[in-house]
């Protein structure tokens, strides 16, 4: 039988994921995005990544989980068999938690270069430097930069869900209000060669307000796409359309919708 662990029965059913269309027209959602979806399909560079696409497709249009293949949690962000081209001495964070993504960075490649971190739990933030600050003669050779604020598409100040738990997220019912900046803004001169993001379906608005960094930088990059049915297809999408010569790799790291990551690389 299928074992379906908590995180994943949330993702699958989470109201603050699904877009108003797909909550009202329900299949017909996925029929009237056809064309945008195929699109994302044909962007994917090998099997596996056609497979993982295809089987999140049919559980959110039936309703029903479709296993994935999966690879090992350590190498989330770090994937065996895929050629990301511009490595990861300077490397950007976006939705750090605790800095266990850093800590899994220094474990497999070792000291870096630079490394800048966004988090916007406060305890959170709170561990995530006393981490950096205990570790830093081993974690990068010049500058750390550790951020308490949101990425976002733009400045602002914006309703936040907090707690610190899978409902933390921008969310016009939140119960604090939270600074918001675009990395385009906070790293205008930081160059980096690795972008990761996990923050709880903002992905899109991260990535608009990435736009200059990335057309200067060309970043490689890995980007969650689990957190709504549609980013699958809307993210590929969109960095596709900016023409900086990206291939695109869907990686699972759960046998479910969770923890599915989109890596893209120039070349």
């Amino acid at each position: 039988e299928n074992i379906l662990f908590m995180m994943d029965i949330y993702e699958m059913h989470n109201p603050f994921s699904l877009p108003p269309d797909l909550q009202t027209k329900g299949f017909d959602y996925f029929l009237e995005q056809k064309e945008q979806i195929l699109a994302a399909f044909e962007l994917l560079a090998d099997d596996e990544s056609r497979e993982i696409f295809t089987g999140i497709l049919q559980t959110h249009m039936q309703r029903k989980a479709v296993p994935l293949p999966a690879q090992p949690r350590e190498e989330q962000y770090f994937p065996a068999g895929i050629n990301l081209k511009q490595g990861y001495s300077r490397f950007v964070n976006c939705g750090a938690y605790d800095g266990d993504a850093i800590r899994l960075l220094n474990h497999v490649h070792g000291i870096v270069d630079e490394i800048a971190c966004f988090e916007t739990e406060p305890h959170l933030f709170g561990k995530l430097v006393k981490y950096l600050w205990e570790n830093k003669a081993t974690l990068a050779m010049n500058n750390i930069i550790a951020m308490p604020c949101a990425v976002y598409s733009h400045e602002a100040i914006l309703p936040f869900k907090s707690g610190g738990g899978l409902g933390s997220r921008i969310h016009e019912d939140g119960d604090v209000m939270i600074q918001c900046i675009s990395l385009d803004s906070a790293l205008p001169a930081f160059k980096p060669t690795f972008i990761c993001m996990d923050v709880e379906g903002a992905e899109p608005e991260v990535l608009k307000g990435a736009v200059r960094l990335l057309e200067e930088s060309r970043p490689d990059l890995a980007v969650s796409v689990y957190h709504a049915p549609h980013h699958i297809w809307e993210i590929p999408n969109f960095l596709h359309h900016l023409n900086l010569g990206y291939t695109f790799y869907l990686r699972n790291y759960t046998t479910f919708t969770g923890e599915t990551v989109l890596y893209a690389s120039v070349g």
